[in-house]
């Protein structure tokens, strides 16, 4: 037998071990032993877990990336032919972002790109997967909510939170979002309409002002100020 398996150390640590288990033949061809031989590869699973976690996650902020969210939106919708469940998708924009990021260099601009994500991580729950797109934009994933009502709580909580004013780095900054946000079924059925008709939504929603939430509609978009 050959194969990896999870064992303990003397002192309680868990340890990955490759083990090869040989039989012993006598002279007749019956087995009389069984030699094994193992080797820790605690250290190369480490590394290997580290390199699939870079695939998946922003390096800046540890969310996960557009390649893990997309991962986890089709698979809801490949759930939802089955189970039927409403799902939202939120395209968030920073307003005044590049502003701050221009005076006070990348360094501050990361250190609150990195507040921004901890603030959103507070918000949503547990089921939700808050991503960073790319800048300072981000896409939240909501689970199943219970309907535009839910949505609209969470989208002005979000606002609310990014609102607040920030520390980084010695300075008090302060930043504002807007929202656009994608109902499914109602506003596509596929991850890419579902991302498009978000992001046209925050697009409307800037267009208003900061701050602002705007739900998207064919035709006629709702929105709401935050």
């Amino acid at each position: 037998w050959d194969g990896k398996i999870w064992n303990r150390r003397k002192d309680g640590e868990l340890y990955l071990e490759r083990m090869t288990v040989s039989m012993v033949k006598d002279v007749d061809g019956e087995p009389v032993r069984y030699v094994s031989v193992f080797s820790d590869i605690t250290d190369l699973w480490h590394k290997d877990e580290h390199i699939k976690h870079l695939a998946f996650h922003d390096a800046l902020t540890d969310l996960p990336n557009r390649t893990l969210l997309m991962e986890r939106i089709n698979q809801k919708l490949i759930n939802s032919k089955r189970e039927q469940c409403n799902l939202a998708l939120m395209y968030l924009d920073l307003d005044e972002f590049k502003l701050i990021n221009d005076q006070f260099g990348h360094n501050v601009g990361d250190a609150l790109l990195k507040e921004v994500a901890k603030r959103l991580l507070e918000v949503v729950r547990k089921s939700d997967t808050v991503a960073r797109v790319g800048g300072d934009e981000f896409i939240i994933f909501l689970n199943n909510p219970k309907g535009k009502d839910e949505v609209t709580h969470i989208a002005n909580s979000i606002v609310s939170s990014i609102n607040e004013p920030m520390e980084i780095l010695g300075q008090v900054l302060q930043v504002g979002t807007s929202i656009g946000i994608a109902m499914y079924p109602d506003d596509g059925h596929t991850y890419l309409d579902l991302i498009k008709n978000a992001d046209t939504a925050m697009y409307t929603a800037k267009d208003l002002g900061k701050n602002n939430v705007s739900f998207f509609s064919h035709g006629t978009l709702n929105s709401r100020n935050g």
